[in-house]
């Protein structure tokens, strides 16, 4: 049976905890957290998108193959701010390798969160700073917190 414990297990594994910087032709840098699972195993995905639903946790769906001799790639993918936060909330002291990267994405969203209330759009410094500390979390080699 699936449970919390099971989640934060699989993301250590099979997934990521990102802030990555977007630029648009005309527009500002922005910033965009995800929190994904990655796995060729359909039924497993399907197992964890059961799970969120439960919480009314929010994800996307994404399918693709590398090569045509490899088995498709199926990635779930939590993108809006507050499905994130909710689903850090229940992860909390549960993660063994991604613990870092889960401090500063909490830190971002506490920040980011903070700022839609005030109407506040722009990314500051700080925001920017986190990017870039999970970034280099997020480095081959990184991510086991010793």
């Amino acid at each position: 049976m699936i449970n919390w414990s099971y989640i934060a297990g699989f993301l250590d594994g099979e997934g990521s905890l990102t802030i990555t910087k977007h630029k648009r032709s005309s527009s500002k840098t922005r910033l965009v957290s995800r929190i994904d699972f990655y796995n060729s195993n359909e039924r497993v995905i399907e197992e964890i998108q059961k799970f969120l639903e439960k919480y009314n946790i929010n994800y996307k769906i994404y399918k693709r193959q590398l090569n045509n001799k490899w088995k498709y790639i199926i990635s779930l993918k939590i993108l809006r701010l507050d499905d994130q936060l909710r689903f850090l909330k229940h992860i909390k002291n549960k993660l063994i390798i991604k613990t870092e990267q889960y401090k500063v994405l909490l830190d971002f969203l506490k920040i980011r969160i903070n700022k839609i209330k005030k109407k506040e759009y722009n990314f500051s410094e700080e925001e920017f700073e986190l990017q870039e500390k999970i970034h280099n979390l997020n480095g081959r080699g990184f991510g086991y917190a010793n």
